[in-house]
């Protein structure tokens, strides 16, 4: 079983890191937070955030579809070797995770497209505003004839 673990750990480069029982060994890390200033937007900036977030996160399906496709095949590699039902599992959960990342791509393509199509509409070109009476044809005769009596008087 341990050498099933270390062809994986091999196969998807991950690094085992052995710590001795003395805590002299051991190693703090300290976590760093953007400032929130970084992050603030305002509505003068916004298609240009619009713009950096969709090629950040499109850099960054792509760097992970890259990184899946290249672990699996080295879990496809081992499956082979190994004919193991945990690493054929493996490489169907890396299969799926890199599909559901290509659909990612496409669903952050149609939102930016419905982004700009919505900042390209702005506000209504044609606006019709209908009036509606309600009331019987004498009425409205009798209303029609006083504004037209008021109409010449003023």
């Amino acid at each position: 079983m341990n050498d099933i673990e270390n062809q994986l750990d091999s196969a998807l480069e991950l690094a085992k890191e052995y710590l001795s029982d003395e805590t002299d060994d051991l190693v703090t890390v300290e976590t760093v937070e953007e400032s929130p200033e970084s992050i603030v937007s305002s509505i003068e900036n916004r298609d240009e955030d619009i713009e950096d977030d969709y090629v950040i996160s499109r850099d960054n399906i792509y760097e992970l579809m890259g990184k899946g496709k290249k672990a699996l095949d080295g879990i496809l590699e081992l499956a082979e070797d190994d004919e193991s039902a945990r690493t054929f599992e493996v490489a169907g959960q890396i299969l799926k995770t890199v599909s559901e990342l290509n659909k990612e791509a496409i669903e952050l393509q149609i939102k930016l497209e419905e982004l700009k199509s919505m900042e390209n509409k702005g506000s209504p070109k044609n606006i019709t505003n209908n009036a509606v009476f309600v009331g019987s044809t004498s009425e409205l005769q009798k209303l029609l004839k006083g504004e037209k009596s008021n109409g010449e008087k003023g």
